[in-house]
């Protein structure tokens, strides 16, 4: 089949979902890939973000060969995932740290006082609402000092596994404006971050990735994942 195609990719905590559309909006094939969560103990949950990439992988191929279409012909892959998480990356894009899913891994939570004690109403007033990345942070700041040296930038899911799939240089590391309430450090309303809110909490701002619109063509399929 010769035809533009689009394909959608949605990290979720339980399950990859990857369909490939048409250039009308029509889904041509659609694939799955079931996610392992670790949960050894209430208020502890760990992923991993090999096994996000692994699935992204598997269900692209699965997609492609279910459609019959060439892969010249998919004119864009879009990502989307889990939002009130974080996974910290070295400057070589890997991963140092699981993918701490939602609020089902709760170890950050006494940092979220912290953060209002520091900020006061301007946390919310700025940021939108209550922080997830930013405390987790503040979490591995505190319990794993050497670990949070060695991250060079903190990413939601669908960032990370998009930005390893282009093999983008980790200082290219992006977030869209999507995300930003969720973080904790952002000025939402100008859809940039707080310095403000940056410094009072003790976020560096420099282990935060880039903001750019949802749109934005962040890279391209690498050589080795289109071969994988």
């Amino acid at each position: 089949m010769s035809q533009t195609c689009l394909i959608g990719v949605d990290l979720g905590t339980s399950v990859v979902k990857t369909s490939l559309f048409d250039s009308e909006g029509h889904v041509l094939a659609d694939a799955t890939r079931a996610t392992r969560l670790s949960q050894p103990m209430p208020g502890r949950a760990e992923q991993q973000g090999d096994d996000f990439y692994a699935a992204a992988l598997a269900t692209l191929q699965e997609v492609v060969e279910k459609a019959a279409v060439t892969p010249a012909s998919v004119a864009a892959i879009t990502f989307d995932g889990q939002m009130a998480g974080a996974i910290g990356i070295d400057r070589n894009w890997n991963a140092l740290t699981p993918w701490y899913p939602s609020a089902l891994d709760n170890r950050y939570v006494p940092y979220i006082a912290d953060m209002e004690a520091r900020a006061g109403d301007r946390l919310v007033a700025l940021n939108g609402s209550l922080p997830f990345m930013a405390p987790r942070m503040l979490w591995w700041q505190d319990q794993y000092p050497d670990l949070y040296r060695q991250i060079h930038k903190v990413l939601m899911l669908a960032n990370y596994v998009a930005g390893r799939l282009a093999n983008l240089p980790a200082d290219d590391a992006f977030i869209d404006p999507s995300y930003l309430t969720w973080i904790g450090v952002s000025d939402t309303a100008r859809r940039s971050w707080s310095e403000e809110l940056a410094d009072v909490c003790g976020i560096p701002l420099a282990k935060l990735p880039r903001i750019v619109p949802s749109t934005t063509v962040i890279g391209y399929l690498s050589a080795e994942a289109a071969a994988a």
